[in-house]
C-alpha cells in the first residue's frame, strides 16, 4: 500500500512539474547562442521591462516579446571592436529604459573577419536559424557586395552602418538594402571639391589600393573632377592591399611637380604611405589628403606623427562641437577608447533603426516573420529628416542610389599635431 501511494505521489508531482514548464515557441523570445564553427554568436538578453511612474508593468513584460536584431560586422580590428562596444552599450541601455514601446531588444553578433564567404553564411544564418527582423552590417564593401542581392531574395531589411563603395547602392540598389554611412562618392565629391575649388589646386597626384575601396574612390573623384572643373588627373599610382614598401610609387611623385598629394585605400597601408612620403624626401609642407578612413586609430597608430597636417573627407569628428557629439562622447567614454567617425556611424545606425521600429505593431511569430519584415523596410524608407551625428537621414522606397544613400556629403577636417581635428568645411 505505501508503495502504491509513493507511486501514485510521484506521478503527481511528474504532471504539476510538467504542467508548470511552457514550451514558448514564439520567435521573438528565442535566446539560443548555439554556435558553429568559426562563427560567434553573442546574445544581449532582454533586461528586465521598467515600471512606468504609476508602478504598473510595462508593455514588454505584458508581451513577453522581444524585437530580434542580428549584427555582424568584422571585429577582428580596433575599429569593428569599438563599433560592436558602442552598438552593445546602446541597446543594453535601450533595453534598462523599457525597450521600443515596450519590447526589449535580442541582438545575435557575429564576426565576418572581413571574409566575403562568411558573410554570406552568417548573414543566411541570421535569416533563416536565427529568424532576426532586420540586419546591421556589414562594415566592408566587399562583404556588403557579397550578401546585397541576398537581402532582396530574403526579403528583409539590411542596413550597413560602414560599407562605403559607392557601387553598393549606384549598380546594385534594391528596396531592402539601406546604408547609413556617407558613400565613397560623396565623400570623393566633398574632397574634391575642397582641393580644386577652396585650395584652387590643380596638379592633383592620387595613390590607391587597386581594391574596390581605393579603385572606387579614385574612379569617383577623377570622374567627378573631369565633370565639374574640366581637369584630369596629373599622376596616378596603384599599390596592393598588404603591401608594405610605397617607396618607388612615392618617388615618381616627389620627382613630378604635384601640388597635392591624395591617398585611398585601407588603414594599414595609407598609414605606411603617410610616413614613406616623408622618408623618400617629400616635403612635410605638401598638402596630403584622404578619406574617412585617416580617422581611425587603425591609421594613426601606423603613421604616427606624419599624419599631422591631413585633410580628410568625413562625416565626423571626435572633436565635433555640437552637442550631440559632446553627449556621444561623455556617454560613451568608457566605451570610445580611440573615437572615430566609424563609431559614430555605428551609433548613428542603432539610433536609426530604433527610429524606424518606434511605433510598429509587428506581429512577432513566425507566421507574421515576412510582414514584419516588409513593415520594418517601409518603415526605414520613410525616413526624411532624421537628424544624426554623421548627418541628416534621407531615405526613399525606391531601388535607386538617391533613396538607399542616407546622407550625400560629408566635412573636411585636418588632424592637428594631438591627433584632433580642426573643421576645414561644413557638410553641405
Amino acid at each position: 500500500m505505501k508503495k502504491g501511494l509513493l507511486t501514485i505521489s510521484a506521478l503527481l508531482l511528474t504532471i504539476i512539474l510538467c504542467a508548470g514548464c511552457s514550451l514558448n515557441t514564439s520567435r521573438g523570445t528565442d535566446t539560443s547562442s548555439d554556435q558553429s564553427s568559426g562563427e560567434t554568436s553573442t546574445p544581449i538578453q532582454a533586461q528586465e521591462p521598467a515600471s512606468s511612474p504609476s508602478g504598473e508593468t510595462s508593455s514588454a513584460e505584458a508581451t513577453g516579446l522581444s524585437y530580434k536584431l542580428g549584427v555582424f560586422m568584422r571585429y577582428n580590428d580596433s575599429t569593428g571592436a569599438q563599433m560592436r562596444a558602442v552598438m552593445t552599450k546602446q541597446f543594453d541601455d535601450l533595453n534598462k529604459a523599457g525597450g521600443i514601446d515596450g519590447h526589449t531588444v535580442e541582438v545575435v553578433f557575429y564576426d565576418t573577419e572581413g571574409n566575403a564567404e562568411t558573410a554570406v553564411n552568417e548573414f543566411n544564418r541570421m535569416v533563416s536559424e536565427d529568424k532576426v527582423l532586420l540586419i546591421i552590417g556589414p562594415t566592408t564593401s566587399t562583404n556588403a557586395l557579397a550578401v546585397i542581392d541576398l537581402a532582396a531574395q530574403s526579403k528583409i531589411p539590411v542596413i550597413t552602418p560602414q560599407s562605403t563603395n559607392t557601387s553598393i547602392t549606384k549598380d546594385y540598389a534594391n528596396e531592402w538594402f539601406f546604408r547609413n554611412s556617407v558613400a565613397d562618392c560623396y565623400q570623393s565629391y566633398s574632397l574634391c571639391d575642397y582641393i580644386c575649388e577652396d585650395l584652387g589646386m590643380k596638379k592633383i597626384a592620387f595613390i590607391h589600393s587597386t581594391d574596390s575601396q581605393g579603385q572606387g574612390q579614385f574612379d569617383d573623384f577623377v570622374g567627378y573632377m573631369k565633370e565639374n572643373y574640366d581637369q584630369d588627373i596629373y599622376l596616378e599610382e596603384m599599390f596592393n592591399e598588404g603591401d608594405i614598401d610605397f617607396k618607388s610609387q612615392l618617388l615618381n611623385i616627389k620627382n613630378s611637380d604635384a601640388e597635392i598629394l591624395v591617398i585611398a585605400g585601407h588603414e594599414a597601408e595609407i598609414g605606411l604611405i603617410t610616413s614613406q612620403r616623408l622618408e623618400v624626401g617629400i616635403p612635410a609642407d605638401m598638402p596630403f589628403a584622404g578619406y574617412n578612413a585617416m580617422t581611425s586609430a587603425d591609421y594613426s597608430s601606423v603613421a604616427g606623427a606624419s599624419c599631422e597636417g591631413v585633410i580628410i573627407a568625413s562625416p565626423w569628428s571626435a572633436t565635433a562641437t555640437d552637442d550631440g557629439s559632446k553627449k556621444f562622447m561623455a556617454d560613451y567614454a568608457e566605451q570610445l577608447t580611440a573615437p572615430d567617425a566609424n563609431s559614430a556611424l555605428a551609433y548613428d545606425c542603432v539610433n536609426t533603426v530604433t527610429h524606424a521600429l518606434t511605433g510598429l505593431e509587428l506581429g512577432l511569430t513566425d507566421d507574421t516573420l515576412e510582414s514584419d519584415r516588409l513593415a520594418i523596410r517601409d518603415a526605414l524608407s520613410g525616413i526624411q529628416g532624421f537628424p544624426n551625428l554623421t548627418g541628416t537621414v534621407n531615405y526613399g522606397p525606391d531601388a535607386t542610389q538617391l533613396d538607399k544613400d542616407a546622407k550625400t556629403s560629408c566635412a573636411i577636417w585636418q588632424m592637428q599635431a594631438d591627433y584632433t581635428y580642426n573643421l576645414l568645411k561644413a557638410a553641405k
